[in-house]
């Protein structure tokens, strides 16, 4: 689980790092796609969960309908989107 944790948060930094350069956003179920295949619904919730984390250490925000959002991704309702923060 914890190699799991490690290897997607790996992932949200080396997308967010490819979409800084040119100052777009991702959403969330993108890494899940990468990650967790056929089942990257069900690999949602650990996407948003990990994605808190670089919320926490200030390394990306939150943003609905493109306005920032002080909500964590796990506790946003409805589709969200992840931008490296500046």
């Amino acid at each position: 689980m914890k190699d799991e944790h490690l290897e997607i948060k790996g992932l949200i930094e080396e997308i967010s790092d490819q979409r800084k350069s040119n100052d777009s956003s991702f959403c969330p179920s993108e890494i899940a796609r990468i990650y967790f295949d056929e089942n990257w619904r069900d690999g949602m919730d650990m996407v948003r969960i990990v994605a808190d984390e670089l919320v926490k250490e200030n390394k990306l925000i939150t943003l609905q309908n493109g306005v920032l959002i002080q909500d964590l991704p796990s506790e946003a309702k409805g589709p969200i989107r992840l931008k490296r923060k500046d």
